[in-house]
């Protein structure tokens, strides 16, 4: 039994340290779209709203997957942190949102003009999107390199809703 486990432990180690010295393929051209995406990379903070109703965001992004995704996380650490993931699927941006809805809405670039990049809804799971109330857009605009905004819209019943806005400072 024993010589069984070491075996089989044996080739676990094996099979785990060959697998780490093969070479990752060279990263594909990725679109320009795709490019700024990943120039986000970082911590971000700002505020969502105006006036009393202001409240203070955090946001990092991160570039993941030998360079193949970037993971942006709203309010780390906190009760209602949320994910999005973005790739760059046939030469055009795609994200995926784990919404605090407990849903997940793909939004796909729909344009690129200078530095803005609007995204729109393609599909969902988890919702219906003629009823549920879901993200169904974005707009982010770099600013700078250290300024950027975003425009998040939400729909419900077939209608859009609220918008919420995002005023971002780089801080590392």
């Amino acid at each position: 039994m024993k010589t069984g486990l070491a075996l089989i432990l044996a080739f676990f180690f094996v099979s785990t340290f060959s697998n780490a010295n093969e070479k990752i393929p060279a990263a594909p051209e990725f679109s320009d779209a795709f490019n700024k995406m990943k120039s986000l990379a970082g911590t971000w903070k700002g505020t969502m709203g105006s006036g009393k109703e202001a409240k203070e965001v955090t946001i990092k992004y991160e570039v993941i997957s030998a360079g193949s995704s970037v993971v942006e996380t709203h309010f780390p650490g906190q009760p209602h942190e949320m994910i999005s993931v973005y790739n760059d699927v046939d030469g055009k941006v795609q994200m995926t949102h784990y919404c605090a809805l407990h849903n997940q809405p793909t939004l796909k670039l729909q344009s690129l003009k200078g530095d803005t990049l609007s995204y729109d809804f393609v599909k969902g799971t988890n919702m219906d999107p003629n009823k549920d109330k879901h993200m169904h857009s974005l707009k982010l605009k770099i600013i700078n390199k250290n300024k950027i905004s975003q425009a998040w819209t939400e729909y419900q019943n077939g209608k859009a809703g609220k918008t919420n806005e995002l005023i971002l400072s780089r801080v590392e």
